[in-house]
């Protein structure tokens, strides 16, 4: 009886746990001279709290930075409520943060100042996983807050190896500073961008392709000039999206782009579904530029009825739209709105685009409207609102 006892021990799989120490380090950003928390921003901060819960003795520091456009006393300011924002944010969800303040650069720096205006969150502890033994791996779906799904076989009761951030609209690739450039510098037609991040000790080693699957709606329907893009570094150190040749089918019912990407070194992956505007014949570009810099956080082209997709913020001044090239949008009776924070509260810059001067770009296929002196920021009606704004100082 006892010999047959230790055989049925050895045919019972045995998951070895073991604890390994990690660390892991989630970035939220936010407008100029502000420290209110995005969507986006939100969003990441969720995905911390199944994170941290995968961890025994978790430990959560926050560091809040600005850019260098303001005094040094209120840079530290502002640097300690953008923590304090993401602090109090990941309390409300009942995580307990060990620490947080502002800080200054010292090394390390952002080059851009939309990169600089940020909170680190740092978690550290230990994580229990299951030994790489065979059969201890299983096909799980990982869901990003837009609907995107991920499909990988990672380790059994793995709750965080996969997490998806989505750019779907402008104010998350305002806020991202995700853009639709290809290495050639040409606009690209965005059908949706996402970052997708692994825990390397999660995944099946054996596994070599992990699913994709981008959902659809009204206005993301099925294009079958979409194609698979993923980012590369140009000579000047900017990460371009280049095409690939990764094949993209959809689901019967129409409702998911679906494709399979393989699992490489990497763990975070830039993807793109995107349409080449090439003469004018898939889609055509719209240029807007503004005579001086408003940071945007929402931008918007629309005439209550269609809407032309965010493409790329180019510069501070110039940012990029695309439409179908068939001609059945009238540009001229569309309207651009443009949302900034001024003062920690949002403002909006609208007009008409008949309303703008025309021009084309030195290619000659984009159509550029720039906005002239009759785009104004919106303002309150009334005497008394007359008033006031002869008091105020001029934007």
């Amino acid at each position: 009886m006892k010999k047959l006892f230790l055989l049925l021990l050895a045919l019972i799989p045995v998951v070895n746990l073991q604890a390994q120490e990690t660390s892991k380090s989630f970035i939220v950003y936010f407008n100029h001279d502000s420290y209110v928390l995005s969507e986006t921003a939100k969003a990441t901060l969720d995905s911390i709290v199944p994170y941290s819960k995968g961890l025994t003795s978790a430990a959560i520091s926050v560091s809040g930075y600005t850019d260098d456009s303001g005094t040094l006393d209120y840079n530290k300011a502002l640097a300690a409520n953008r923590a304090n924002a993401a602090k109090d944010y990941l309390e409300g969800k009942g995580l307990a943060v060990a620490e947080a303040g502002g800080n200054l650069y010292i090394k390390d720096k952002p080059k851009t100042p939309e990169k600089q205006r940020r909170a680190v969150i740092k978690v550290s502890g230990n994580k229990v996983i299951p030994s790489v033994a065979s059969g201890h791996f299983e096909q799980q779906e990982f869901r990003g807050p837009e609907g995107t799904i991920i499909i990988a076989s990672v380790a059994k009761g793995s709750t965080a190896a996969v997490t998806v951030s989505e750019y779907y609209n402008s104010t998350t690739m305002l806020a991202g500073n995700m853009n639709a450039i290809d290495v050639n510098n040409n606009i690209l037609w965005t059908c949706g961008m996402m970052e997708i991040c692994f825990e390397k000790k999660d995944i099946d080693p054996s596994g070599k392709f992990y699913t994709v699957k981008v959902p659809l709606n009204e206005k993301r329907k099925i294009n079958r000039s979409v194609s698979i893009w993923l980012t590369i570094k140009g000579a000047d150190g900017v990460l371009r999206w280049e095409n690939t040749a990764v094949k993209i089918t959809s689901d019967p019912e129409g409702k998911y782009y679906i494709f399979n990407l393989p699992i490489g070194t990497e763990t975070c992956v830039k993807i793109n579904l995107d349409i080449k505007c090439e003469n004018d014949s898939e889609c055509k570009v719209v240029h807007i530029a503004t005579s001086k810099p408003y940071n945007f956080h929402k931008l918007t082209i629309t005439d209550g009825k269609n809407s032309l997709s965010f493409s790329a913020k180019v510069n501070d001044t110039l940012y990029a739209f695309t439409t179908d090239g068939d001609g059945t949008i009238d540009l001229r009776k569309m309207v651009f709105t443009g949302v900034y924070s001024k003062n920690n509260k949002p403002r909006s810059i609208r007009a008409r685009l008949i309303k703008m001067k025309y021009t084309s770009d030195q290619y000659g296929l984009a159509h550029c409207y720039y906005l002239d002196k009759k785009a104004r920021p919106d303002e309150e009606k009334g005497f008394w609102a007359w008033v006031r704004r002869q008091f105020k100082k001029k934007d």
